[in-house]
């Protein structure tokens, strides 16, 4: 038996030993992503667990694993953020309100994190678009509405996707 020849992805000018690097490193980096994807998996229910592997099915896994990891962890941000909220308990009579006990988020990281969501949220079926463009809705209204009691001013995001200063009116 003859030697065979390997080939690798590289230009003319890469060598054999900087090409099997870069291709170790790839490889590294999706070993990455398969053991992250499987830890967030197992933390799941059942029904959680066969929703993301169907996603996982209609997705390109060669080049959407990444996506998938972001927007699993990206839910769980929003879960948390959600949960915080519904855990508060009504506050006594002369408390802050619910919202002013809200961690702060700066309007720049949901903004990132929206950015973040795009590519997974495109991949979702209308039902669950609908579930997650709800809960998103809802937890930066609560957002909103505690900055604008802050200071007398609410920003808002349009369907453009740009932050819009408008005073908020309050009957006296």
């Amino acid at each position: 038996m003859g030697c065979a020849m390997c080939k690798y992805d590289g230009g003319p000018d890469v060598t054999r030993f900087a090409a099997l690097k870069t291709k170790h490193e790839e490889l590294q980096h999706r070993i990455t992503l398969f053991e992250e994807f499987f830890h967030l998996l197992s933390m799941r229910s059942e029904a959680e667990s066969v929703e993301i592997i169907g996603r996982m099915r209609i997705a390109n896994i060669e080049t959407d694993l990444e996506d998938l990891v972001k927007f699993i962890k990206n839910a769980d941000l929003l879960v948390q953020m959600a949960s915080a909220q519904s855990d508060q308990t009504p506050p006594a009579s002369g408390e802050p309100s619910v919202d002013t006990q809200l961690p702060i988020v700066p309007l720049d990281y949901v903004s990132l994190l929206l950015e973040l969501l795009k590519p997974a949220v495109s991949k979702l079926d209308a039902s669950a678009q609908t579930a997650l463009l709800d809960m998103i809705r809802h937890v930066l209204d609560a957002f909103a509405s505690r900055e604008g009691s802050r200071s007398g001013f609410a920003e808002t995001v349009k369907p453009d996707g740009e932050a819009h200063d408008t005073e908020r009116h309050t009957q006296r």
